[in-house]
């Protein structure tokens, strides 16, 4: 498996599973980067179920420990959905 080291090498390795699974994705990054303006990605947002060790407390640990700080709570209750948004330590991070 795979380790990182670095916030970026984290973010790039989830990439390059996400696109394993979605090739399209791929295509898009593709055309992003062909841009002349620079690409970067603004945010990620990552699903969990609601499930004891599995849930958001979980996962966010780690980045947590990356140095991101936990911020506010959302509801979306058209997509049943609860979330946090997580501050990155550098504003060039998602």
């Amino acid at each position: 498996m795979p380790t990182f080291k670095t916030v970026d090498q984290l973010f790039n390795l989830l990439l390059y599973h996400y696109i394993a699974k979605m090739p399209q994705a791929g295509k898009v990054v593709a055309v992003l980067e062909s841009l002349d303006e620079p690409f970067f990605n603004d945010h990620v947002a990552f699903r969990t179920p609601s499930l004891d060790g599995l849930g958001i407390s979980m996962l966010e640990q780690i980045f947590i420990n990356l140095g991101y700080q936990k911020m506010d709570y959302m509801n979306f209750t058209d997509k049943k959905l609860n979330a946090y948004w997580y501050l990155p330590p550098d504003l060039t991070l998602p």
